[in-house]
């Protein structure tokens, strides 16, 4: 009796061993996280370098990372940028409320300083005479004629005649834009003149 059941015994073991399930035996994904105990794989049973940062969680990534490192050092400098546009000229003026001219005399209407460069000039204003005179009015750079006007006025008794001198000029540093007048008459004056200097480029 004592033999019989030792041999069913080994019997039994035997077959035991014989229905053992490997890895070959487990269709792919079909054990899930449900079918395992917790706590029942360790890093043992994973083969190295077999998980990715995708198999990992936000938390374990996170902890994976180190400290930040230090500042690199700075790259060189870059090409020079094109230039930018052109600031806008500063328009200088001048102007007198009016001015007695006596006969026979060149007189100085008005005189603006400005920088050294080059400029178009514009002088305006009103004569006043009370006769049929000529009279001229110049426009100069530093003592250089750059334009000129002469004209006659009416025969009314107060005359008023609009006058107007434009050029373009290079002072140099000290010369000054200068409007000058002359009549004929004893009785004559210059009203409302205004000089206006607009910074130009080279003169050709």
């Amino acid at each position: 009796m004592i033999a019989s059941v030792a041999l069913f015994a080994a019997l039994s073991g035997t077959a035991t061993a014989a229905t053992m399930i490997t890895g070959k035996q487990i269709k792919n994904s079909s054990i899930t996280g449900s079918d395992i105990r917790n706590s029942s794989l360790t890093g043992s049973d994973v083969k190295n370098r077999s998980l990715g940062l995708s198999d990992l969680s936000t938390s374990a990534v996170n902890a994976l990372k180190g400290a930040t490192g230090p500042v690199g050092a700075a790259g060189p400098a870059g090409p020079q940028g094109p230039a930018g546009p052109a600031s806008l000229p500063k328009v200088l003026t001048a102007s007198l409320g009016s001015k007695n001219l006596p006969a026979n005399a060149s007189t100085e209407v008005l005189e603006k300083a400005v920088p050294a460069g080059s400029y178009l000039v514009t002088a305006k204003l009103t004569l006043f005479t009370q006769d049929t005179d000529i009279y001229s009015c110049e426009l100069r750079v530093g003592a250089t004629t750059i334009d000129s006007a002469l004209s006659q006025s009416s025969a009314a008794a107060t005359s008023r005649t609009p006058l107007v001198v434009q050029g373009i000029g290079s002072p140099a540093a000290g010369e000054t834009l200068r409007v000058l007048c002359s009549t004929d008459d004893a009785v004559a004056a210059v009203s409302h003149v205004r000089l206006t200097a607009v910074p130009v480029g080279e003169v050709g």
